[in-house]
């Protein structure tokens, strides 16, 4: 299992896959092996098994971004430690 999940985390290797299936899709669509109406079904579980490699490497850039605002108990908004108290807008 983690050999897939690490397989699914690689950007290209979920694009190619998505790319293979669509046009296999249509093909089984048109030899008579899958109705359209389990087109959409089988598009949204690859959709959503391709988006765990997606979800992991977001969650990964997200770790390496400090805070640029903190906000109190008061609701107090301040500039994190660190920040540029004053940016430019």
């Amino acid at each position: 299992m983690n050999s897939l999940k690490s397989l699914v985390a690689n950007e290209p290797v979920r694009a190619y896959g998505y790319a293979v299936l669509v046009p296999l899709l249509a093909l089984l669509v048109a030899l008579g092996v899958i109705t359209t109406g389990l087109v959409p079904l089988i598009l949204a579980l690859a959709g959503a098994v391709l988006a765990v490699g997606g979800v992991t490497a977001t969650e990964v850039v997200r770790s390496q971004v400090s805070p640029v605002v903190t906000v109190d108990s008061d609701s107090t908004v301040k500039a994190a430690p660190g920040a540029d108290p004053d940016p430019e807008v």
